[in-house]
């Protein structure tokens, strides 16, 4: 029987793999010449799933370390309708793979076939006109 190489750090976690590293050979990492996701990915972005979930807003990225190595969160906001729903949704441990001049948004870990996709020409302005004024 194939052993099932893990597809995610919480799937690393719960293989009985705790407290082990993971080899080099598993991971995906970003070209350090290239864009990466905090440069490709901004707020306001709508973006989808090939697993079929989405569309999302991007609300945020932020860097996150997982065995040394940097990936990205993006916190996102579920878009129904073309309305922007409440209540907030990750995506984690994403990562910007090159190919030629095209780039795809993959998980951290080789064996996940997830990618993110970008909707093109798709964003939401982030709007505070209800935000209050203090002063």
């Amino acid at each position: 029987m194939a052993r099932l190489e893990p597809q995610s750090a919480y799937s690393w976690e719960l293989s009985f793999r705790r407290g082990t590293e993971p080899t080099p050979d598993l991971f995906r990492e970003e070209d350090p010449a290239r864009p990466g996701v905090a440069d490709l990915i901004q707020p306001g972005q709508l973006l989808k799933t090939n697993y079929g979930s989405g569309p999302y807003r991007v609300e945020s990225v932020t860097p996150q370390t997982y065995f040394g190595r940097t990936a990205w969160a993006l916190v996102l906001c579920q878009v129904v309708d073309g309305v922007v729903k409440p209540g907030h949704f990750w995506i984690n441990e994403v990562v910007a793979q090159w190919e030629g001049d095209a780039v795809r948004f993959l998980k951290l870990f080789k064996a996940s076939d997830d990618e993110v996709l970008l909707m093109e020409g798709a964003a939401f302005q982030m709007s505070r006109s209800g935000q209050l004024s203090l002063f």
